[in-house]
């Protein structure tokens, strides 16, 4: 069983549940984090761990940038999380930077 990170661009997006979901019924232990855009499935409850990275709009990148380093700070709370993962999973760039920022650096 691996100790699974994923860093969610949305967590309340479809693709992002299925793929937590997938990763939990193979049996490992998975945690999130994950910003939330509040358009889709606003009431979802994940049923594993996460730590909210806030809230960004869509299609603006100044604000997306802004709540990427807002992020930082719940990100670097969870970097004990993010040393002893065996998989960190970011599904864009800039998500992988903040993974990286929080786990090496911040």
């Amino acid at each position: 069983m691996a100790r699974v990170v994923v860093f969610a661009f949305d967590l309340n997006e479809a693709s992002q549940i299925r793929r937590i979901r997938s990763l939990l019924q193979l049996g490992h232990d998975v945690q999130s984090l994950a910003f939330r855009r509040g358009n889709m499935n606003a009431g979802f409850v994940p049923n594993w761990a996460n730590t909210d990275l806030g809230c960004v709009p869509n299609e603006s990148y100044g604000k997306r940038l802004l709540g990427l380093v807002r992020a930082l700070r719940p990100a670097y709370g969870a970097r004990r999380d993010l040393k002893s993962a065996d998989v960190i999973v970011a599904r864009n760039f800039d998500l992988l930077i903040l993974a990286w920022l929080a786990r090496d650096f911040v």
